[in-house]
């Protein structure tokens, strides 16, 4: 399939199979707000794709970072976002699903006061 690359390939016996999952359209600019000691804070994924591989930026109160760790599989996204409010490095790690405009899952922060896991939404 050129330059589509699978998403899984290996062997039963001696013939070699290739493996494709669908991905769901995620290009575009996403947005979601998280509550933190200030308030709500706003966040901006501009996505970028090539069938199952995603890339983009994501922009944070403080600064625009790239996504770690990105990875779509049919419906299921996920990414880490790294940044430093208040100087100091906090991690958070998105999971969830693509319906249509809208991204849905949880998300574990590391650190901080809100350290733990939380519900999460992006709207396109």
């Amino acid at each position: 399939m050129y330059d589509w690359q699978p998403d899984k390939m290996g062997r039963l016996g001696r013939n070699k199979y290739f493996f494709w999952v669908v991905p769901a359209e995620v290009a575009g600019k996403w947005r979601w707000s998280l509550a933190s000691a200030k308030g709500e804070e706003e966040f901006l994924f501009t996505l970028t794709q090539k069938f199952q591989e995603i890339d983009g930026r994501i922009t944070t109160p403080i600064s625009s970072v790239a996504p770690l760790e990105a990875y779509l599989i049919g419906t299921q996204i996920g990414f880490v976002l790294r940044y430093r409010p208040g100087g100091k490095q906090v991690e958070m790690r998105f999971s969830g699903r693509v319906e249509g405009n809208t991204m849905s899952g949880s998300v574990e922060v590391d650190t901080g006061p809100y350290a733990g896991r939380h519900k999460w939404t992006a709207k396109r």
